[in-house]
């Protein structure tokens, strides 16, 4: 009995080496990023970019790769470090460490991403009025509408936790001792 346990055993094995269960769930470390699923996303990113004639999906990966980069940008003034970063086929993820920051920081960390892609839209708007290009607008229309949905209240957006983070501080002032 024992014998056939084995041969079952050994066959599962030999199974997973040709058909793995989760053959895309896999995590490569460079540093403080992390690229999961790095097969998957980088070949959806290749078929995407390569229907992408009008270059329109550029823009709005420009334009989310920014946004990433303000919050990237503020981390690192506010804790002289840089944090955590997960790559995923849904963008980007810092793990931020909550109890070492104040609120205040956690506010700005919140809006530094949004507010990267209003101050891109605001410099791209004064550029169409020299020179206005379809790809311009583009990237002015991309940086908006990044800004926009990451400004929703909605938990894992930039917006849920100006929410949250700013109920705290509006409530933390009208509880404090005068």
């Amino acid at each position: 009995m024992k014998n056939a346990q084995d041969g079952m055993r050994e066959k599962k094995e030999s199974l997973k080496l040709f058909f793995p269960t989760r053959p895309f769930h896999h995590s490569i470390r460079l540093g403080p990023l992390t690229f999961r699923d790095p097969l998957l996303l980088c070949g959806v990113l290749y078929i995407l970019l390569w229907m992408d004639a009008g270059g329109f999906l550029r823009a709005g990966l420009w334009a989310a790769f920014l946004h990433e980069m303000g919050h990237l940008l503020a981390y690192g003034m506010m804790l002289r470090k840089l944090p955590r970063v997960d790559v995923t086929m849904t963008g980007f993820c810092l793990r931020v460490p909550r109890e070492s920051l104040r609120r205040a920081q956690l506010f700005g960390l919140a809006a530094a991403g949004p507010g990267m892609n209003l101050l891109l839209a605001a410099v791209w708007a004064v550029r169409m009025e020299q020179q206005a290009t379809v790809r311009g607008w583009a990237f002015l229309t991309a940086n908006l509408l990044t800004a926009g949905f990451n400004l929703l209240p909605i938990p894992p957006l930039d917006g849920y936790e100006l929410c949250c983070v700013g109920w705290e501080l509006v409530s933390a002032k009208r509880t404090a001792p005068r």
